[in-house]
């Protein structure tokens, strides 16, 4: 090695420099290349700004396609788990957002078990993890536990439900739950801080564990420490959530407008959200720390001392083919690719042998396809002939109302026979079913039914004889029903009746009250404007105000 090659790699930094002080930078270049995860499940009644509130706090459409159901669907509706994830990317920084919402929680009549579903699914996230982390392919986990709970809580109650408390109670030794009063513009300030303090005294009187923001260090600066302590004071937040941008002063934000003023969704005068979002954004790793440490960890316990074993993914093969005679010690990686080989091979022998069976019985060409079928259930066969396990559908073309004529050279059964069965893609699913009958004359009737891709039924009747395959393709027209005709019938004699006893013009303004109307709507606009100039001066008062502190503290210091 030369001298100069050794030069070349000589240290630029100082002398007693190692370098181990590089090592967050080494750490913050693998996160930042790997990206995060989070999960965040909302919780509440409907109405309560949910979505609202979700696409505020990350500036993104969560839900691009939501459907708002109606009052009579609420009723039917059951509690639904929806998950949906986002990628969202900041600086050069992703984040794999999962935002998984409860439909349907507490829009019941009856909420005794509303909650049981959420508690399923947060256990079942518990499992995937304990599964997947048991597994082979450790280094690529996707970590779909739920890290932070937000339950909203309504602002025209007297503090929290029964249904509030219990669910609480239910949820905090697995999530963490953060309280969250929605719609705190319909309050004055003063009904905020009276909520505010009754849910906590209802909360401590549960027992219920709320997540806790983690105390400051000692050598923490002092004004993150007060930041710390602004947030523990602002639980539960009170928030209002918009995506509407609204002028105001020549400046654009988002808020919501009314009569008397416009609320500002990041004015931290108006509402908590924007101490919401810096809570969320600043202990998203202390969020997913307690997760991991504290309620997987119980879980995760639980599950082991109960003794059973760790379920592993199973592959949909029958029970008798599954083992393949492969050793159970063998690893589930290569014993699941055994078996997968064993099931190919034998799928292909089955069609080796139906190809040779059609190649004997029929000389039909570019004509019949062959299509093997799943396994025949409910099958039933009468007379001479007998079928095997998996039956061949000869599939023809069909036009709707002619019958396509085939010649065939196949022989007809020399008995009368009959057989039918229905069959599926899975067991317990039924998506075809086949008649067939033949008599002495040899003539062969027969009807297929089935479910094509646009989830409509089919039905293919067809005859056999000397002279070759007849099939026709019927599709039935849609007939009411006795009680549909005679809804229809009430309904339009209740319209006619309405109509003719309705005929009334639409009355018009006077001249007088369309002057009154101009006139209300000019004095609206005025007012309108002047509250919105009062606003103005006030914010430039506050701010001024802000400035001038911000300008004594900073000459205090020096």
């Amino acid at each position: 090695m030369s001298a100069e090659s050794i030069k070349s790699f000589a240290s630029l930094e100082t002398p007693g420099y190692v370098g181990f002080a590089n090592l967050p930078n080494q750490v913050h270049r693998k996160s930042v290349k790997k990206g995060f995860e989070f999960t965040l499940m909302v919780v509440g009644e409907s109405g309560l700004g949910k979505s609202t509130l979700v696409d505020s706090l990350f500036d993104t459409d969560i839900y691009p396609e939501r459907i708002v159901p109606s009052a009579g669907e609420k009723i039917k509706k059951t509690v639904k788990v929806e998950a949906s994830t986002v990628e969202i990317e900041e600086r050069g920084v992703k984040l794999r957002l999962t935002v998984v919402d409860t439909p349907g929680y507490g829009d019941g009549i009856d909420n005794t078990d509303s909650f049981r579903a959420i508690i399923q699914y947060i256990d079942d996230q518990f499992e995937r993890f304990l599964r997947d982390e048991s597994g082979l392919n450790r280094r690529n986990i996707t970590d779909n536990r739920v890290h932070c709970c937000f339950y909203f809580i309504s602002p025209f109650g007297h503090g929290l439900k029964p249904l509030d408390v219990e669910f609480m109670k239910q949820l905090h030794n697995k999530v963490n739950i953060v309280p969250v009063i929605a719609k705190s513009d319909a309050l004055t300030k003063k009904e905020i801080l009276r909520l505010k303090m009754k849910v906590m005294e209802e909360i401590e009187a549960n027992n219920i564990k709320i997540y806790a923001l983690p105390d400051c260090d000692p050598d923490e600066d002092e004004f993150y420490k007060e930041k710390i302590r602004q947030l523990k004071e602002a639980v539960p937040f009170a928030v209002c959530g918009a995506n509407t941008l609204i002028e105001v002063k020549g400046r654009k934000v988002r808020g919501r407008l009314y009569p008397w003023g416009v609320v500002e969704v990041e004015n931290p005068e108006h509402n908590d959200f924007i101490k919401l979002r810096s809570m969320l954004v600043t202990h998203m790793q202390d969020m997913q720390d307690v997760t991991q440490e504290v309620h997987y960890e119980n879980y995760r316990s639980e599950r082991l001392a109960k003794g059973a074993p760790i379920p592993k993914r199973t592959t949909s093969l029958p029970d008798h083919e599954k083992t393949n005679g492969v050793p159970e010690s063998i690893g589930d990686k290569d014993r699941i690719l055994q078996e997968k080989e064993a099931e190919l091979k034998r799928i292909q022998a089955e069609l080796e042998k139906i190809q040779a069976q059609i190649q004997q019985k029929t000389s039909v060409e570019n004509i019949v396809s062959e299509t093997p079928l799943p396994l025949v259930s409910n099958a039933y066969i009468d007379g001479y002939w007998h079928l095997d396990d998996r039956i061949v559908i000869l599939t023809v073309l069909c036009t709707l109302g002619k019958a396509q004529h085939f010649e065939r050279t196949t022989t007809v059964p020399p008995h009368p026979y009959r057989f039918a069965f229905t069959a599926g893609r899975y067991p317990g699913q039924v998506d075809r079913t086949r008649v067939e009958y033949g008599d002495d004359n040899g003539i062969i009737r027969g009807l297929y039914t089935y479910v094509d891709p646009r989830q409509e039924i089919r039905a293919v009747e067809y005859v056999a004889d000397k002279n070759g395959f007849h099939p026709t393709l019927n599709i039935p027209a849609a007939i009411d029903t006795p009680a549909v005709a005679a809804a229809k019938s009430r309904h339009f004699k209740l319209f006619n009746q309405i109509a003719e006893n309705n005929q009334i013009a639409v009355p018009k303004d006077t001249i007088s009250v369309a002057r009154a109307k101009q006139n209300h709507a000019l004095l609206y606009a005025q007012i309108s404007e002047e509250h919105a100039r009062i606003a103005a001066e006030l914010e430039a008062a506050r701010v001024e105000a802000e400035r001038a502190e911000l300008y004594r503290k900073q000459n205090e210091g020096l």
